[in-house]
């Protein structure tokens, strides 16, 4: 049993010619998208994989995580990634259209790119977008998603990997929904690494189901984002060596060789929080969805912070900040988040309640 890091101690020396590529690679390609390139690569820019480590180093506080250094100096090492190319970086946050959105092309060998969409990062914006998709069909990022994917130049033998982790996912998913006919037929995979679902109008339309063998989704046992909203149900569960909301951290994942070490169904924490979110939201409309995911970011925000790390910093003067947020709502606002907090309450209840009488 290994993590990716073991994955490139043992296969770093081996070509994708010998061991051809397979779910690992697709997870390793799916984090390189929340390397910090905007700092480094300008508009159609291209960096080897061997030389963003030293390239990244002054700017390694960016790295989203600790882990991040380590597995950019072991790629810059590999044979098997260190002649592997970074195109087409693009990335945008825009606060007003309530987007975060990312995506870099990794060129691998045989004329094979795999488009990796960046997952929601720290800031209070890229957890806004995804709770707007509670109660919206699509979002910014999905439609910079989608012009990324028809906009990536092909060749007439070009096949593609679509791919990405947490929201980068979703964002694969509904690229590969959107593409034209002719980026359909080189998708080869849609690799879903525990992204959440769609609205139901989005998973029953005829685009999805013209995509949907291709899609390979990977969900940890206690997995928490993977379930939210809806899917078709058809993933793989593979064990983390981490605890509940923690093992989403795709560091966490654990596997055997070339593979992930896959168990047989979620655990019950899992199948929980799943009915809890599901409840919770059937009580609200779409209306009511829209207006909580306001008011709260309009609270954080409050703060004068942009992402949680800010916000952790001096989390008396934050709390001081958001409370007196609250206090200023119109009691129209503070009526409706009392309501929605209560219509929580009532499904962790209820589930709870479920849960007790299914083990008796």
């Amino acid at each position: 049993m290994g993590d990716i890091f073991d994955y490139l101690k043992w296969r770093g020396d081996l070509s994708f010619s010998i061991i051809p590529f397979n779910e690992i690679d697709n997870l390793i390609c799916s984090r390189i998208s929340y390397f910090p390139l905007e700092l480094i690569l300008k508009k159609n820019e291209k960096i080897t994989l061997g030389n963003l480590y030293m390239t990244l180093l002054d700017h390694k506080k960016a790295l989203k995580k600790e882990e991040d250094l380590e597995l950019l100096r072991l790629l810059c090492v590999s044979e098997r990634y260190k002649y592997l190319t970074l195109a087409n970086f693009e990335s945008d946050t825009n606060f007003t259209e309530e987007k975060q959105f990312a995506a870099v092309t990794i060129e691998l060998p045989e004329d094979i790119l795999y488009i990796s969409f960046r997952g929601t990062d720290n800031t209070f914006i890229g957890w806004k977008e995804d709770f707007n998709m509670t109660f919206l069909e699509t979002i910014p990022s999905r439609e910079s998603a989608a012009n990324y994917l028809n906009n990536t130049h092909v060749g007439i033998k070009t096949k593609l990997y679509v791919g990405g982790h947490s929201k980068g996912g979703n964002l694969a998913v509904y690229a590969a929904m959107k593409a034209n006919i002719n980026i359909k037929r080189k998708i080869i995979t849609v690799f879903n690494n525990d992204g959440p679902g769609f609205l139901e109008d989005v998973i029953e339309s005829p685009e999805y189901k013209l995509i949907e063998k291709k899609i390979k989704t990977y969900i940890p046992q206690s997995s928490v984002v993977g379930r939210l909203l809806n899917s078709n149900n058809i993933y793989q569960v593979i064990k983390s060596d981490e605890i509940f909301l923690l093992q989403h951290d795709l560091f966490s994942w654990k596997l055997e060789c070339d593979h992930f070490e896959y168990l047989n169904e979620v655990n019950q924490n899992s199948d929980f929080v799943k009915e809890v979110m599901n409840e919770w939201l059937a009580q609200m409309s779409k209306e009511e969805r829209e207006n909580f995911a306001d008011i709260l970011y309009k609270i954080l925000t409050s703060t004068n912070k942009t992402t949680f790390k800010e916000l952790s910093k001096n989390k008396f003067m934050a709390m001081k900040d958001m409370l007196s947020s609250y206090k200023n709502l119109s009691e129209k606002d503070k009526k409706m988040t009392m309501q929605i907090l209560e219509y929580l309450y009532k499904s962790i209840k209820d589930s709870t309640l479920k849960k007790s009488l299914t083990q008796n």
